[in-house]
């Protein structure tokens, strides 16, 4: 049975965390770190939902970005690592058009615990401020880079995040601590529907 470890309310929804799929009926893409959105129900590879939800919504992770954003007219849901922050999957089609004003990012990786490669610095040659030097390593703030690119691209945008971290907090799982198989799964649930 699985467990619910973090949960949000919206005035337009509530995100929950669970540590392994929910018993209710949940709609998920099949991720595959790039920067396609599946309307709900679509059946392909892709790593955000978008449309009118008629169920839950749900991305799974292990130490990535998980994020809903509400805008004027919807909401996204989407799976945000590196590659897809690299990509700007925050710039698709699908996003642009519901007009964000508000965004959360659930449960993920800390930046003291993201470390990366030198070579990294290719990905993201404008984000050398989220690049720390920390005890001989080379760290990466995921949550700064979105940060930053969604405050750029969506005027008075707000920003929420859970504060939590899934390498630091051992109810999550977290593939860079112990390259764990299991996956958070992050559920969005509009007002519109109840589960």
């Amino acid at each position: 049975m699985s467990q619910c470890l973090f949960q949000k309310e919206f005035d337009f929804g509530i995100f929950q965390t669970f540590d392994s799929k929910p018993e209710f009926e949940c709609f998920r893409v099949h991720q595959v770190h790039g920067v396609d959105f599946n309307h709900e129900n679509e059946d392909k590879k892709a790593d955000g939902i978008y449309g009118k939800q008629t169920k839950a919504w749900a991305i799974i992770t292990a130490d990535c970005l998980p994020v809903v954003i509400h805008g004027k007219n919807g909401n996204v849901f989407f799976h945000a690592g590196w590659r897809g922050l690299a990509d700007k999957i925050y710039l698709e089609p699908q996003v642009k058009a519901i007009e964000p004003i508000y965004a959360f990012i659930g449960p993920h990786i800390c930046a003291d615990k993201f470390e990366v490669q030198k070579d990294f610095y290719q990905h993201f040659p404008n984000s050398s401020s989220f690049l720390q030097h920390l005890d001989g390593k080379i760290t990466f703030d995921l949550l700064k880079e979105l940060t930053s690119g969604l405050q750029s691209a969506y005027t008075g945008i707000q920003i929420d995040d859970a504060k939590l971290c899934t390498y630091k907090n051992d109810q999550f799982h977290s593939f860079r601590l112990d390259k764990t198989s299991k996956r958070n799964w992050n559920v969005f649930t509009s007002k519109t529907i109840n589960i």
